[in-house]
């Protein structure tokens, strides 16, 4: 149905092209300036420019494509920690994210420990990523203590974005034509065939391709391993401001 709608738009611009038709209604105000169109005039007339010249629509990068980018940090860091070498340049990250087209928000999602000693390098680290271009939401790690038949107790740790992520997706879903998902976690596969089928939305994983679920990686439209992006790690001797985790 899209694909005869468009070429019904197209065939009706052609004609119009054809015949010299003009966009102005001839008997609506008598009194306005020669060549002055009415609003509902210079909205028609939007449409059919953007259709019979495109390029002329583009933003300023020559990309009318916008992307929202979304990090689950912990994720990509036991990623990192049982895969990778060296330091992740979370600049270079985001750059090979966007790759060229216009960014409408970069979000990168931590969890925090309690521990005071840590407080200082999880604010190093947070001044970083939003230098970098990216908001950081963050939540505490909370821990839960259980009590099990036999009175040992036992303590688990919770801290996901999981829902929240899926969240801030549905909100940007009608502002952005590409999501970029950084993770493998296969939770996210089911809001993922949401957003295309509903919204339309392309959405790209970038992950370490030995942990990613193999679900996610038949949903999504296209998939880049960290280790395919150049220059995405350095070694810790290396001179270069980066945010560390």
């Amino acid at each position: 149905m899209l694909v005869y709608a468009n070429l019904e738009v197209q065939r009706c611009v052609i004609s119009l092209s054809n015949t010299r038709i003009s966009l102005q209604h001839r008997n609506t105000n008598a009194n306005r300036p020669p060549g002055k169109l009415l609003a509902r005039d210079r909205g028609f007339s939007l449409v059919v420019s953007a259709i019979m010249h495109p390029s002329d629509h583009k933003n300023s990068a020559g990309s009318t494509e916008t992307v929202a980018v979304f990090v689950d940090g912990a994720n990509l860091y036991h990623s990192i920690k049982s895969y990778y070498k060296g330091v992740l340049d979370y600049e270079r990250l985001l750059k090979a994210s966007v790759s060229g087209r216009r960014l409408l928000r970069a979000t990168f999602y931590i969890v925090e420990k309690q521990e005071v000693e840590e407080g200082a390098g999880a604010r190093s680290f947070v001044y970083n990523l939003n230098k970098f271009g990216y908001k950081v939401r963050s939540k505490l790690l909370v821990a839960h203590e259980t009590t099990n038949a036999e009175g040992e107790r036992a303590i688990t740790h919770k801290g996901d974005w999981d829902i929240g992520i899926v969240v801030d997706m549905m909100r940007l879903a009608t502002h952005a034509d590409t999501y970029v998902l950084i993770s493998g976690d296969g939770d996210y596969v089911d809001a993922v065939e949401y957003l295309q089928s509903e919204h339309g939305i392309r959405v790209e994983v970038i992950s370490a391709g030995q942990c990613t679920s193999q679900a996610l990686l038949d949903v999504c439209d296209s998939h880049t391993d960290l280790g395919a992006i150049r220059e995405l790690f350095r070694h810790k001797n290396t001179p270069h401001q980066s945010a560390t985790s």
